[in-house]
């Protein structure tokens, strides 16, 4: 087989779902011979130094790369190797749900979208989205993520009333509006948000404001990023994961504390009803304050066990992506 690199973007201590899931990916892919060359490079990766990269890279050789970047490679995509895209979230989406919010970014993701030798994403939804980057047809996978055996858990009952945010720190996580609901919640509840908080800094510094008026200080923590061992400890000690986020590719935490047994409440978005489909969660409409506070009140008022989802372990094995990527590259 043809030499095969994946390249991969780095967000230094900072964790994201799309990384997490490519690290997660080239271990299993290995396991799959295929044995990707994996690549890290930063984030914030000029045009240029990505461009010196990929042209390092042996003729004729196939290459996976991170969609976060795909805007950067416009000129360069298709001209020496194979490029075949995993999208996560477009970067034009990454701030607002209209993808013309920002038209440089969206022009040059769609350029480099439509120039890919193939595509890859991680749900019905995003595949969906994608399409209408594309100018004609383009077959796209969907290879949505596995989940560790940790976080098949089945929390037992907790009669606290903790709750739980996984999710870094950003605007389109929702965390505004959380602050809003929750200040009309009167029960002794405590709410333990996880995720980097300097990913923008000005944003978490409206949350701290926010907080602070609302006297709510010491009722919210922000532990920052954990590794998966500790995420596993909060959610045994939760009774409730919320998230009234405003968009999302998959929503890897929410699955994986619906998986573990949490009541979730999060926003009705059509991707999360794909993900959460057959699921115990309560969902609100986007931005609606009255409503994510009425669910938070009606959850932790709910006396009944914490819902155990009987799920099966294979179908999350990381081995199933990993084996529609394969398939992918080969057809690709």
């Amino acid at each position: 087989m043809k030499k095969f690199y994946f390249i991969i973007p780095h967000f230094g201590n900072t964790k994201t779902g799309g990384t997490l899931y490519d690290l997660h990916i080239s271990i299993y892919l290995r396991n799959k011979f295929i044995c990707p060359i994996k690549k890290m490079v930063s984030h914030q990766i000029s045009i240029i130094k990505l461009a010196r990269l990929i042209n390092t890279i042996p003729k004729g050789s196939t290459i996976l790369l991170d969609g976060f970047i795909a805007n950067k490679i416009k000129h360069y995509i298709n001209l020496k190797n194979k490029v075949n895209l995993l999208i996560h979230l477009p970067c034009s989406l990454e701030h607002s749900t209209n993808k013309f919010s920002n038209m440089k970014k969206y022009f040059d993701e769609r350029r480099s979208f439509n120039r890919a030798n193939g595509i890859i994403t991680v749900s019905n939804y995003m595949k969906k989205e994608i399409s209408k980057y594309l100018n004609k047809h383009k077959k796209i996978f969907v290879a949505k993520p596995g989940i560790d055996e940790k976080f098949f858990i089945h929390t037992k009952n907790n009669t606290n009333n903790n709750l739980l945010s996984i999710g870094n720190v950003i605007p389109r996580k929702g965390y505004i509006s959380l602050i809003k609901a929750l200040r009309e919640v009167d029960s002794n509840w405590h709410l333990n948000i996880i995720g980097s908080t300097e990913i923008d800094e000005e944003y978490f510094s409206e949350l701290k404001i926010l907080i602070r008026k609302s006297k709510l200080e010491n009722k919210i923590s922000f532990l920052g990023t954990l590794s998966s061992e500790e995420i596993v400890k909060y959610i045994k000690v939760s009774r409730i994961f919320v998230l009234p986020t405003i968009y999302e590719s998959f929503g890897m935490s929410i699955l994986e504390c619906s998986i573990a047994g949490l009541k979730i409440i999060t926003t009705d978005l059509p991707v999360l009803r794909e993900v959460l489909k057959g699921k115990h969660a309560t969902f609100v409409k986007k931005n609606e304050i009255s409503s994510l506070s009425d669910a938070i009140k009606t959850n932790l008022n709910y006396d009944k066990n914490i819902y155990e989802n009987t799920c099966n372990k294979s179908k999350y094995n990381w081995s199933v992506p990993a084996r529609i990527i394969k398939k992918a590259i080969n057809e690709f």
